[in-house]
């Protein structure tokens, strides 16, 4: 019974983080904005349940408000600058990994 109520917790804990519903600004849980800054900026925030790893080694990166606020986060204009975010830190990250 343990293993199925583990394995439920964890579906629902997936969805959750996927969902696009960012409830709680909590700096300790690895929430569903927390999962998003993972998925737009994809070395930060690794952490599955808690952002304590994260902080540990020097991974975390907190959610700005704008992911918190639905109109905020759909707007083209938030989404264009996300996107430079990504081009500006490609060149970066591609050059460390060659390194």
């Amino acid at each position: 019974y343990v293993y199925l109520a583990l394995f439920a917790f964890v579906n629902v804990w997936s969805v959750m983080i996927h969902d696009g519903e960012y409830m709680a600004s909590n700096a300790l849980v690895n929430g569903a904005a927390h999962h998003t800054v993972h998925h737009l900026y994809f070395n930060y925030n690794y952490g599955q349940f808690t952002t304590l790893f994260d902080r540990m080694f020097n991974t975390y990166r907190k959610p700005s408000q704008e992911i918190y606020d639905r109109s905020r986060r759909n707007s083209k204009t938030v989404q264009a600058a996300q996107a430079q975010d990504i081009d500006t830190a490609l060149p970066t990250l591609e050059n460390k990994k060659t390194q």
